[in-house]
């Protein structure tokens, strides 16, 4: 909606070819929230997600190949194949998102390796003996959560893999279980009260 109107998709389509879209952080993006806060007298709390999505490998201008944006330079010749792409983190997003006006109160990713690095750069530690989950940019409080919906499927992966977990009392935890529990329902044609099905054994 632009002034109660419905805009048509044509003229969208004008308007974002106006748009840098090249790697980095979007000036424009930055100048909407920067606006949407000077219109409200509140504190505009956010969180910032991010993810990496898979791009096409094709290459039709120079920055096809890898590029950090912002004045890093790479002379790295290889094709991208992923775009790490931020809702609303390097440090230097959070600190864009402070200029703007907003308050960052909490970063969400998956638990890949380089977010895991990435976290113990920022002086986080995911130690549970040594549990520090908040770092501090321009003397504000930021917590980081691993993505419960990613992390869940991680458990189940490494679960199906090894076969057998051990609970805090050093009992045996098996995926056989989960496999006879499955059978047992098929067989007999009804389900004991759980979600499970096949769809989440053969995945």
């Amino acid at each position: 909606m632009y002034a109660k109107h419905l805009i048509l998709v044509k003229t969208l389509g004008k308007w974002y070819k106006s748009v840098d879209g090249r790697p980095g952080f979007t000036t424009e993006a930055f100048d909407a929230l920067k606006f949407k806060a000077t219109q409200t007298n509140l504190p505009i709390h956010c969180c910032i997600v991010f993810d990496e999505m898979k791009i096409e490998t094709k290459v039709e201008k120079t920055y096809g190949y890898v590029d950090y944006g912002g004045s890093v330079d790479s002379d790295c010749r290889e094709k991208c194949t992923d775009a790490l792409v931020f809702l609303v983190v390097p440090l230097h997003a959070i600190e864009l998102c402070f200029e703007a006006g907003l308050v960052v109160k909490a970063v969400t990713f998956d638990g890949c390796p380089v977010n895991i690095a990435m976290a113990k750069k920022l002086g986080c530690d995911l130690n549970p003996n040594n549990l520090k989950t908040v770092f501090k940019v321009q003397n504000n409080e930021i917590a980081i959560f691993l993505d419960p919906a990613h992390m869940t499927k991680l458990v189940r992966n490494s679960f199906e893999h090894y076969r057998e977990f051990k609970d805090a009392e050093g009992n045996n935890i098996k995926w056989n279980h989960i496999e006879m529990l499955h059978q047992l329902q098929e067989d007999e044609k009804f389900h004991a009260a759980n979600k499970l099905r096949s769809k989440h054994l053969f995945f």
